[in-house]
């Protein structure tokens, strides 16, 4: 035993940074961060029916849905259904430079969600989901700006695509402690 402590206390301690690094990592997870896209999300719904017109979000909201695990619009009668309506885009002017030439676009998106029983009870009232975002714009570069809103507007499909799930998940939450105190 005294062997063993010598030699721990021979090793030299960790570089400056390195605890910090260390503790971070091990304290950031226990508090519900995570990177954008690293997962984080988790959801009680094992099905669900989505009435959606065809579109990007609805192909979103779909596969994010799928990646969770949950039977979307299969073969489960009892299966709740997600209806999503009146999905609407718009890019303004966010501010304009010197000669009054637009320098930078606001985008938002959003739309009108609400989930029922398969006997018509509501989960979700109607409600809308929004997500705005600003970029600048380059008048010398049309074609890049261009692409770059592209690129936004997919991101924003996602971030609505997942505030979606986070509204159904904790819909199915409460659901569920709603069921199982009302058997106690």
């Amino acid at each position: 035993m005294p062997d063993l402590l010598r030699r721990l206390r021979s090793l030299a301690p960790p570089p400056p940074g390195v605890s910090l690094v260390l503790s971070l990592v091990l304290v950031l997870p226990a508090c519900g961060f995570h990177l954008r896209g690293t997962g984080g999300a988790e959801t009680s719904l094992s099905a669900v029916h989505i009435d959606a017109p065809a579109g990007a979000l609805t192909q979103a909201l779909t596969s994010t849905l799928v990646q969770l695990g949950v039977d979307v619009n299969g073969s489960q009668d009892n299966a709740p259904t997600l209806a999503l309506s009146r999905e609407r885009n718009a890019r303004r002017v966010g501010s304009t430079g010197g000669r009054g030439t637009v320098a930078e676009y606001e985008l938002s998106m959003e739309v009108d969600l609400w989930m029922t029983t398969p006997a018509g009870e509501v989960l979700i009232p109607r409600a809308t989901i929004a997500v705005e975002r600003v970029y600048r714009f380059d008048q010398t570069s049309a074609l890049g700006s261009s692409e770059e809103e592209a690129l936004l507007l997919e991101e924003m499909r996602r971030s609505l695509s997942d505030r979606i799930v986070q509204r159904v998940t904790l819909s199915a939450q409460h659901a569920s402690k709603s069921a199982t105190a009302g058997t106690q």
